[in-house]
């Protein structure tokens, strides 16, 4: 069996980095995925053929494949669905575009063409000792509205103790003028202003790849994610943190669905007793959502689509 796996040009963006993450989770030696890349304007003039079967990273911004297109696709064609509502399956995604959808997200059942996967975690390697004796508190992602990175600084700041705090916003296509590196710089700013003498507060704008990224996850207590926002599908930017093995401070925001039968989130619990108390869930997160479990997964798809895998 040999499928080819579609994935949008490279980008420091969530969705380009999620399709990477999915094509790595599914190897397998009981078929042969081929690897491509391609732009917007390329999309819908390709035409895909030779292949068992096709899987598409579609999205509706960065690669809207359309309908007709698709028609041209000759084997069993596989759309990928990361930004699941909490209620709908699909909310941007048509149920006629593909064969069978990997729907992104553990929390929903498997009905007619539209399979649940969970987000694929990594492998941790070479993890970093905590930075310092101090709580070391950390947050890092792209800005984007909702996801209010001074929140923590403040309520850090009320704790009164001495920590070291490290926000990482690196620069970022596909989030308009909120990737642009004048206005982090402007916006990192005012979050130095937060703090106080009891809180050494560093800000950066460091893009790093995973490797680099679950390391820097490594070296905090608590990584926190401060999301109040109501957009389709779950946190990417957790994926690291996870596999660093460290704290992790949620809040209830609809975004971390799919972490809450596993830990606790705030205010329900306060930061240093998440530093603890998430541990054993993290640990059954990575059980749960391992690559092995993925790929599993993935070839039940194929087993019900294609006879013989």
């Amino acid at each position: 069996m040999n499928g080819l796996f579609i994935n949008q040009e490279k980008a420091n963006c969530s969705i380009y980095e999620s399709g990477l993450m999915i094509y790595n989770a599914i190897q397998s030696p009981f078929y042969k995925i081929d690897y491509m890349e391609v732009s917007k304007k390329d999309m819908n003039v390709f035409n895909y053929t030779g292949y068992d079967f096709y899987i598409f990273n579609w999205h509706h911004n960065t690669l809207p494949i359309s309908g007709d297109a698709l028609q041209k696709v000759r084997g069993l064609k596989i759309g990928i669905v990361l930004e699941v509502g909490p209620r709908i399956i699909k909310p941007y995604m048509s149920k006629d575009l593909f064969d069978a959808y990997m729907v992104i997200d553990p929390t929903k059942e498997k009905m007619d063409k539209f399979y649940p996967f969970p987000r694929p975690l990594e492998k941790a390697e070479n993890l970093l000792p905590l930075l310092s004796d101090k709580p070391v508190f950390g947050i890092f992602g792209f800005l984007s509205p909702g996801k209010n990175f001074a929140e923590p600084i403040r309520i850090v700041a009320e704790m009164g103790i001495e920590c070291i705090f490290r926000i990482n916003i690196p620069e970022a296509a596909n989030t308009g003028h909120f990737g642009s590196l004048s206005v982090l710089t402007a916006y990192g700013k005012r979050l130095l202003s937060l703090g106080n003498n009891k809180i050494d507060l560093r800000v950066t704008h460091d893009y790093m790849e995973k490797p680099d990224l679950i390391r820097w996850c490594s070296q905090n207590s608590l990584n926190i994610f401060p999301y109040h926002r109501e957009v389709p599908g779950l946190s990417a930017v957790t994926d690291q943190a996870i596999v660093a093995n460290r704290g992790i401070a949620i809040t209830d925001c609809n975004t971390f669905r799919h972490m809450r039968p596993y830990i606790n989130y705030y205010p329900e619990e306060d930061f240093l007793s998440l530093t603890e108390s998430t541990l054993p869930g993290i640990r059954q997160m990575q059980i749960d959502w391992s690559n092995e479990n993925f790929v599993l997964r993935f070839r039940e798809l194929l087993s019900e689509k294609l006879i013989g895998v």
